[in-house]
């Protein structure tokens, strides 16, 4: 994560103040607004998805109701309340968000393996485990009990602890993303429908492992400057103004909107997918075909990210 403390105490609510410096304005303000037509996005998302799939819960609405309740704060933190509390919550937030989905992609990839019956015993407890871990690390920002001192030479342990979580869940999905892959292409599935959850599956690891990356290495090299030039500020990285502003900007557009434009880009074509299913039902020809329930039903659910598989024959994984 993006290490909060290099950027001025400023939300877009102070370019009403006469001692607003322009730069500042414009990326708070820009901030506030993205985070808000994000917010918007997540809501119709959220009523779509539950209108046609009638669930009021699996991986997708997790997903989107962390990121309702993550934008939200985003808006309110750079529009009116900037407080290094709200920047925890949302890098909280976010992290359970790659967590949901981490442990989505790696029941996925077990259910393909064969090793379903891990799901309770393993997944579950580790899922628990590090949401309690990642809570203690939120509480713990929030109180404070790391040393003040550090935390104004802009090395505050947080941050190191939630880019650790950020990569390791990134990586956790990458290995996921790799195993299911391979099992894939052992699958009977028509080609089209292959590439097409190849690309959708490859597009949120890619996105979430290189952002991961951007940020962590940003902080690295963030507070390796800062601990070599103790006189600097942790405000002031950059001696221009415009240049501090056009880069911490990006950092947070990079850091927390664009992984959630990935999931949002993926889950509407999902969607738009299911009605295109629901809407056109198949020709009875089809329908009368030898074993069809049996592999209708493994093209729908493997195509379908949405839902974990229940049915995959042990002749065909």
């Amino acid at each position: 994560m993006t290490s909060y403390n290099s950027t001025s105490n400023s939300a877009a609510i102070d370019c009403f103040h006469a001692d607003c410096q322009l730069p500042s304005c414009l990326r708070t303000s820009s901030l506030a607004i993205l985070f808000l037509v994000t917010n918007l996005l997540c809501l119709i998302q959220t009523y779509r998805t539950i209108r046609l799939t009638k669930r009021r819960i699996n991986y997708q609405l997790a997903i989107l109701y962390l990121a309702i309740l993550e934008t939200l704060l985003g808006f309110l933190h750079w529009g009116f309340l900037s407080s290094t509390d709200f920047d925890f919550a949302i890098i909280y937030l976010k992290l359970i968000e790659l967590l949901v989905l981490s442990y989505y992609f790696t029941s996925y990839a077990f259910e393909l393996l064969r090793y379903r019956h891990l799901e309770n015993r393993l997944l579950v407890p580790v899922f628990i485990i590090l949401v309690l871990i990642l809570t203690s690390f939120l509480i713990i920002s929030i109180i404070g009990l790391w040393d003040k001192s550090t935390a104004e030479a802009c090395l505050d342990p947080s941050f190191v602890l939630f880019d650790a979580s950020q990569l390791l869940l990134s990586v956790l999905i990458l290995i996921a993303g790799c195993l299911i892959t391979w099992k894939l292409k052992k699958v009977q599935l028509s080609e089209n429908i292959r590439k097409r959850k190849q690309s959708i599956l490859w597009l949120l690891v890619l996105v979430f492992l290189i952002t991961s990356l951007i940020t962590a290495g940003w902080d690295i090299g963030f507070d390796l400057y800062h601990a070599s030039h103790a006189s600097s500020s942790c405000t002031h990285t950059f001696d221009n103004e415009w240049i501090q502003a056009i880069v911490n900007w990006l950092l947070r557009t990079i850091d927390l909107l664009v992984p959630l434009w990935a999931a949002l880009y993926v889950f509407n074509l999902e969607l738009v997918a299911k009605k295109i299913r629901h809407a056109e039902p198949l020709p009875e020809a089809v329908l009368q075909q030898p074993h069809f329930p049996q592999n209708y039903t493994i093209q729908k659910e493997l195509y379908d990210f949405s839902e974990n598989t229940n049915d995959v024959p042990e002749d065909e994984v």
